[in-house]
């Protein structure tokens, strides 16, 4: 599914589930040539499941803030739904943003932590007063297949003929270069913009030394977790990967 892996792509694809989604017969918001925010988001996850991802229960995906019982009047998508971002979608009458990523500055939008930050609720009252409703697909859209997000960085990257999605979505055998090279190569086919204190590329170990593996790492590779958990990184050097690109934070 080549459309899938840009944002665009994907929200061409949720305009295909919404358009030939689950059936609402017999409803009063189909009887007026209208549906819910609800509504709309169980046609995207009868989309899914058609193409073989059955919702399951999640500690990520779901809705995050507003009211999912008010009826759609146009979708937004997004990687995060920033305070810049639910205004956008305001603004342009799109009341349902879908999100990959979290609402409220932690992977498990954990509402009762944040309700009292002003930033947290003003981002809330937004919502509400615009009657919106912010739903996130996270762990469901990662297990399609292809995975989304790998096909997307592949060919972002140039190494789509590197990369096999049923093996390990995150995991390229490259041609030999060096670590320096192998940063470089990331940074400008990322179109990567660097600035002398923002650290956008950093690089750990010698830069001359040569690798044919590389992998993208989650989070915090190198930080110890509460569980004690290390990340992929040292799984990939335990196998002599030469190559860690870590993708959501810094080492």
């Amino acid at each position: 599914m080549d459309s899938a892996i840009t944002r665009r792509g994907f929200g061409q694809w949720i305009g295909g589930a919404l358009a030939v989604g689950t059936s609402l017969a017999g409803t009063g918001a189909q009887a007026q040539g209208t549906i819910t925010i609800a509504q709309a988001v169980d046609r995207i996850k009868a989309k899914l499941a058609a193409e073989g991802v059955a919702w399951r229960a999640s500690n990520f995906d779901g809705f995050k803030t507003g009211d999912p019982n008010v009826t759609l009047t146009g979708v937004a998508t997004c990687f995060q739904p920033t305070f810049n971002v639910l205004r956008r979608a305001a603004a342009a009458k799109k009341n349902l943003v879908v999100s990959h990523e979290c609402c409220f500055w932690d992977g498990f939008d954990p509402l009762d932590v944040v309700k009292d930050d002003p930033v947290a609720k003003a981002k809330i009252r937004f919502v509400a007063e615009n009657k919106m409703a912010v739903w996130r697909i996270h762990d469901h859209w990662h297990a399609h297949r292809p995975e989304p997000m790998g096909v997307g960085l592949a060919r972002k990257l140039g190494w789509s003929a590197y990369w096999t999605d049923n093996v390990r979505p995150r995991y390229f055998t490259i041609p030999e270069m060096s670590l320096g090279e192998m940063a470089l190569h990331v940074q400008m086919q990322l179109g990567t913009r660097l600035r002398a204190s923002s650290g956008a590329r950093r690089t750990f170990g010698a830069k001359t030394q040569r690798a044919t593996r590389f992998e993208v790492a989650s989070t915090k590779p190198l930080v110890p977790q509460p569980t004690g958990w290390q990340g992929p990184v040292l799984k990939a050097v335990a196998e002599v990967l030469t190559g860690v690109f870590s993708r959501e934070a810094p080492l």
